[in-house]
């Protein structure tokens, strides 16, 4: 993956658009991860992909059975948690 300056960026948007046809391309502002450049059609992949597996998470729900309302508050809780020490 390529890496390179949100000023690079600026200055030069076009290269880097370019080089995001074929790889992607991670943005850092002040030395830390920002955001990353890719292809449409990378994008589309990915969608697809996560779609696949909620999908399989799905059908695996259906075939085991689904979480009671105290079940799903304890999980909605981790997420929260696992949210908060993202941000």
């Amino acid at each position: 993956m390529l890496t390179v300056a949100a000023t690079q960026v600026k200055n030069y948007l076009g290269r880097f658009f370019e080089a995001a046809q074929t790889e992607p391309v991670l943005v850092e502002r002040s030395g830390r991860a920002s955001v990353v450049m890719l292809s449409f059609a990378e994008y589309e992949r990915l969608k697809d992909l996560e779609d696949r597996v909620w999908g399989e998470m799905a059908n695996k729900a259906i075939a085991e059975g689904f979480l009671n309302p105290a079940e799903s508050q304890q999980w909605f809780k981790g997420m929260q948690g696992n949210l908060n020490a993202v941000a």
